[in-house]
């Protein structure tokens, strides 16, 4: 879990209580400013998780290249080829 992952969750909790503040004091700003940082929260956390996950890709494409350096070398080369292709617009 990274920080971001628990910083997100901790402001979509705060989200919740000032929406259930306003709605206790029938403030509308109160309950819009928690539905903002609920949707704030939500997405810092799903960040979060993105960015996790990357990490994870990373660090296996890492390994992948050490333990396998000639096909990551031949993968590497036929993604540049297809990309030359692509480039050159036929």
């Amino acid at each position: 879990m990274t920080s971001d992952q628990i910083l997100g969750g901790a402001r979509n909790g705060i989200g919740r209580a000032e929406e259930a503040y306003g709605e206790a004091t029938g403030s509308s700003h109160m309950k819009a400013m928690g539905r903002v940082d609920q949707a704030m929260g939500s997405l810092q956390s799903r960040f979060g998780a993105m960015r996790g996950r990357a990490r994870e890709y990373y660090a296996d494409a890492e390994s992948f290249t050490a333990e396998q350096p000639l096909k990551a070398l031949a993968i590497a080369l036929g993604a540049g080829v297809l990309l030359g292709i692509l480039m050159r617009g036929r």
